[in-house]
Parts: structure tokens; C-alpha cells; sequence
């Protein structure tokens, strides 16, 4: 676009008058710090109540110390802990299966022949999915619904070409957030000590309806790892049937425990 938008000022350069680029206008100033917190943290609220469920294709990217993860994967997640996964092959088979239901996990590995059942924990969780997050946490933060601390003092600042929310806790916890200039949230990062501990940053929303952000990166330094989610055309609050978030084992297969 920067390319056309020179090649044509170069052609008409000798007959045309410079014209100003349109602007966006600037970032409303801050009352007080205290309510512009206030309205932020009234925005994340209402931003967190739109997106309830989410079916789709997505790219995930997943870099961690022990195995890395690239691949297109075919996704249904619903508040507050149903989450099914389908990672595909280049050529659109199943590789893996997984899907959990609050109460129970199930994986099942095509080529292997194997399926898999457990409790839903954490470590179960990362025998598969090797984010080092609980699974109502990773619904949520796949959902526009970070984790908000318990904070006892809030404060607001100009960022930028937008806004700044910080939140802090007792113990040198601290959560820092940025908003653009229509108040959608961008990032939020978990500090202890002025240490980042967690960060999630979101881009690339829809225009339609609530904005939604097709693109999710997290970045987790304690555990060196990152992980990054596009999201390509997926449908918003669905009605996901509750069998999505089960696995059947195919006939003559074995249900095996988690080893």
C-alpha cells in the first residue's frame, strides 16, 4: 500500500498540490488517573462477557525447550473449561486428537493406534499441549479473557497512541496493560519485582460486531516458552454440542491411562 500510495504521488507530482494523509484524531486526554482505570477496567470486563465459545482453522505455533509445534489445527473452546483440538497433517489428516471436558481428558494418536483417558491437569495437559498453562486458562486467554489479579491499587496513563493500565498487588505482583485508542486491550504482562513473568499480546481484530483478535501470541520467559495462535475466519459464540469435547475410541482401540 506505502508503495502505491508513492507511485502515484510520483506521477501526478508535477500537477497536484501535496495533500496531508488522513489522520486518526488524537488520543482523548485522561480526567484523572483513578477513572481512566476505572473505564479501562470497565472495558476489559465487558470485552471479557462478549466471546463465550469459538470454532475454527487456526496456525499454532509452539516453541518450547522440549519439542517444537507448527501446524494448522482445528479448534472448538468454550468457557469455562471445554477445549478440543485437532492437529493436522500438511495433507489435512489427523495427527492428534485431544479433547476435554472439565471432568476428563482424552488423546488419541491416529498413526499409533493409541488413546488415552485421565483427569484434565496440568500435567496430563502437557504430555500434548506443552503450554504450562491450566486449561481454564488457556480457554480464557483464547477467549479475550486474561486473568486479571487481585489488585489494591490501579492507576491509568497515556501510552503511545493509546492507554496504559497498571494494577498492583501486594508482594511485587504487578499487571500492566495497553490499550489502543479505541480502548481495545493490545497486551497484558504478569510482573513480580518488575520481573515479566507472562505475557499475552492480541492483534488483528475483526471489524464486525465485537472486536475479536484473530491473532494471539504468548510469551511465557520463566519456561522459555512462546506460542502463537491465527485464527482464519472462525465462528464466534457457536452452540458447540457437548459430545465435541469427548473422545469415542475407535472399535477394537484401548483405553489407556495417562502413563
Amino acid at each position: 500500500m506505502k508503495f502505491l500510495i508513492l507511485l502515484i504521488g510520483l506521477v501526478f507530482l508535477s500537477s497536484c498540490a501535496p495533500v496531508a494523509p488522513p489522520s486518526r484524531p488524537p488520543v482523548a486526554p485522561i480526567e484523572s488517573p483513578e477513572r481512566m482505570a476505572d473505564r479501562l477496567l470497565a472495558r476489559i470486563e465487558a470485552q471479557a462477557g462478549a466471546f463465550n465459545s469459538l470454532s475454527g482453522m487456526a496456525k499454532v505455533r509452539i516453541s518450547h525447550p522440549e519439542r517444537n509445534i507448527n501446524a494448522n489445527q482445528v479448534l472448538f473452546v468454550q468457557k469455562p473449561d471445554r477445549f478440543r483440538a485437532e492437529v493436522l497433517s500438511p495433507f489435512g489428516n489427523p495427527l492428534l486428537m485431544t479433547a476435554a471436558n472439565g471432568r476428563q481428558l482424552d488423546a488419541y494418536i491416529p498413526s499409533k493406534g493409541r488413546f488415552y483417558r485421565g483427569e484434565p491437569d496440568l500435567e496430563n495437559l502437557q504430555r500434548f499441549i506443552p503450554i504450562p498453562l491450566r486449561l481454564t486458562d488457556l480457554v480464557h486467554i483464547m477467549l479475550y479473557d486474561p486473568l486479571m489479579i487481585d489488585f489494591q491499587v490501579r492507576r491509568a496513563a497515556l501510552e503511545g497512541a493509546g492507554y496504559r493500565l497498571d494494577l498492583l498487588a501486594d508482594n511485587g505482583v504487578r499487571q500492566a496493560l495497553l490499550f489502543d485508542d479505541r480502548l481495545r486491550m493490545l497486551q497484558t504482562g504478569y510482573f513480580v519485582d518488575d520481573e515479566l513473568q507472562f505475557q499475552i499480546e492480541y492483534d488483528n481484530f475483526t471489524e464486525s460486531g465485537p472486536a475479536f483478535p484473530l491473532s494471539i501470541e504468548i510469551d511465557m520467559p520463566f519456561y522459555r516458552t512462546n506460542v502463537s495462535l491465527s485464527f482464519r475466519e472462525p465462528e464466534i459464540n457457536p452452540d458447540i454440542p457437548e459430545k465435541r469435547f469427548s473422545l469415542t475410541p475407535p472399535d477394537g482401540v484401548r483405553v489407556l491411562p495417562f502413563p
